[in-house]
């Protein structure tokens, strides 16, 4: 049983005068693995006063932004215990270089979260899953994002319509993954845009009752 340290230890409380680890309290407070990495630390020539270091940023310093990006990889990442695959195939996701709220978004299209007609009526919300843009079929989020007549609008103007036009109905997730294997990194970073841009679109029109031109978002 290792006995318990003061509160307010602080890191030189375990180096002597002559700038060495106290190997014998190290090995008394810490377990054995905890104390070969301590003693396994290399000290700086000169002493230095103890500093508070953010080990989430490779400056050491914590910011709003490096803040925001851990919260958002620590609510929106998978169960930490997943196999090394399930992370790779989030990857086509989370690796973009795209905004952090476009990367948000597309996460929660690839997990069927955003709130589109058919989520809504599943859950009581509204009286029909209907489409409210093209009242075709019932408003799914591949139909949302690349069926629906309005969003194929903007796909039209893009180098992937012929492609997108022959995709069949399927989740997002493995939509993403099969272009990733045909596509280059820049353009899945551009079709995960234009997806967005449809997003925000289509909630302009069923909240504002604006048309809102997709192509000035994408852009």
């Amino acid at each position: 049983m290792h006995m318990e340290l003061p509160n307010d230890t602080v890191v030189t409380d375990l180096i002597d005068e002559r700038h060495h680890w106290k190997e014998d309290i190290i090995c008394q407070h810490f377990s054995k693995e905890a104390s070969e990495r301590i003693l396994q630390t290399p000290l700086p020539r000169i002493p230095q006063q103890d500093i508070l270091i953010w080990k989430f940023d490779k400056h050491g310093s914590y910011s709003v932004k490096s803040g925001y990006q851990l919260a958002l990889k620590q609510k929106f990442s998978d169960n930490p215990g997943c196999s090394d695959t399930t992370r790779t195939h989030w990857e086509v996701v989370w690796a973009k270089e795209i905004p952090e709220k476009v990367k948000v978004f597309m996460w929660r299209a690839a997990k069927n979260l955003l709130p589109t007609a058919t989520n809504l009526w599943k859950r009581k919300m509204i009286m029909d899953p209907i489409c409210k843009r093209c009242s075709c079929r019932s408003e799914d989020v591949f139909h949302a994002l690349l069926e629906c007549r309005v969003a194929r609008k903007l796909w039209k103007v893009t180098e992937f319509y012929e492609e997108v036009k022959q995709i069949p109905h399927q989740d997002m997730l493995s939509l993403l993954q099969e272009m990733a294997s045909k596509r280059t990194k820049k353009d899945v970073e551009l079709i995960i845009a234009v997806c967005w841009a449809i997003w925000y679109s289509r909630n302009c029109f069923i909240f504002y009752g604006k048309e809102e031109n997709p192509l000035i978002s994408v852009a």
